[in-house]
């Protein structure tokens, strides 16, 4: 808050040192949800550096990489061709490093074929229902893992016609944190429209932090298109964090495996807690389980990696990451689950690096 104070007073020139600093805030919300005076840092911080990007042209490999790789297939796939080559790892002995990252681990495998290319996903159709329910399904379930996309198609196909448009894209979550307001709008757009066409009941999104975007930024990010106004507020209306949209249904799980009992860890995302104020619905859903023992995390603290926020600052999102993997240690659960996409990388690639011996999976995947 100082800073932007410094910057707005003119004491502080808007410079690459500005963004840099500003750029270590993981807009996780702690701070405005425990302020005093409701002083919504995360949001001021956010806007800071939409304008100070814009001034001084800097993070531009990060604007690259949201703007012109994320929302792309294509170019993906194209990454995807060579990924083994780039992510291979030389022999320990030699005391050299990865290719392209220190770690490999923090680069997930692209998936082979992308979720929405499989032939058997695009539409799902069950004729007993009128319902349409359309999935936005985001980057990470995309991209990265497409199993989160074949189970939350189980958990909603029963429910009616589920319809996935093609076009739809990024939720503009990356670049929004950013601070590229013009990417950020320009991805709020193609999703709005790629859905406009559909007729749905209910639009879901299985991953909170995508949700969050949706529900509390599309409107104010589009406000200036008065033309397409009533599709914006149709779509925002209509889309529902899957936990939420679950929870209303009084949905009870059916997995079709079954399991010894098994202590399960929830870890509450920032956007799914602080944006959307979703605390119960997916642990009434992971309670209702057979054999799932629910325990809770101490402190249930940001995982650390605040949209691209562990790629630009990987150690310091590393050891945010520690408060809640020692938190994970002291609960004795074997597997974690979480709502947002992003936290499952984190979590995934945290214990791999660490060496312990616990699964990470979406809520969604204990389900079925």
């Amino acid at each position: 808050m100082a800073l932007l104070s410094g910057y707005l007073s003119d004491s502080l020139p808007a410079d690459q040192r500005l963004y840099e600093l500003l750029s270590h805030c993981l807009l996780c919300g702690a701070c405005t949800e425990n302020c005093p005076s409701g002083v919504k840092a995360d949001d001021l911080i956010q806007q800071g550096r939409s304008v100070v990007i814009e001034k001084v042209g800097t993070a531009k490999w990060k604007k690259f990489f949201a703007r012109e790789i994320l929302p792309f297939p294509n170019r993906l796939k194209t990454f995807r061709r060579g990924q083994r080559l780039l992510f291979k790892k030389v022999p320990d002995e030699r005391g050299l490093k990865l290719r392209l990252a220190s770690d490999p681990r923090t680069w997930p495998a692209l998936a082979q074929p992308f979720f929405l290319d499989r032939k058997t996903v695009h539409i799902n159709k069950n004729p007993a229902h009128s319902f349409k329910i359309g999935y936005f399904v985001g980057c990470t379930t995309n991209y990265l893992f497409p199993e989160v996309g074949e189970a939350t198609l189980k958990l909603i196909s029963p429910m009616g016609k589920v319809i996935l448009p093609a076009k739809q894209t990024c939720c503009g979550l990356p670049a929004f944190s950013l601070g590229d307001i013009n990417t950020a709008r320009e991805l709020a757009r193609e999703n709005v429209l790629a859905f406009s066409d559909g007729q749905l009941d209910a639009i879901v999104v299985a991953c909170s932090s995508c949700a969050a975007q949706i529900k509390t930024e599309y409107t104010s990010l589009l406000a200036d298109d008065t033309a397409l106004m009533p599709k914006v507020k149709d779509f925002v209306l209509k889309v529902e964090e899957l936990s939420q949209f679950l929870a209303k249904k009084d949905f009870n799980p059916t997995p079709t495996h079954s399991s010894p009992t098994q202590a399960v860890a929830f870890h509450d995302p920032c956007h799914a807690k602080r944006k959307l104020k979703i605390f119960n619905e997916p642990r009434k859903l992971l309670n209702a389980i057979p054999g799932l023992s629910l325990v809770e995390l101490e402190g249930n603290r940001c995982c650390g990696h605040g949209g691209l926020f562990n790629l630009s600052h990987p150690s310091l999102s590393q050891k945010i990451l520690e408060h809640p993997l020692t938190a994970l240690d002291r609960s004795n659960a074997k597997v974690i689950t979480t709502s947002c996409m992003a936290c499952l990388i984190q979590f995934k690639s945290g214990v791999q690096r660490t060496g312990r011996k616990v699964q990470v999976k979406h809520w969604t995947e204990l389900m079925v």
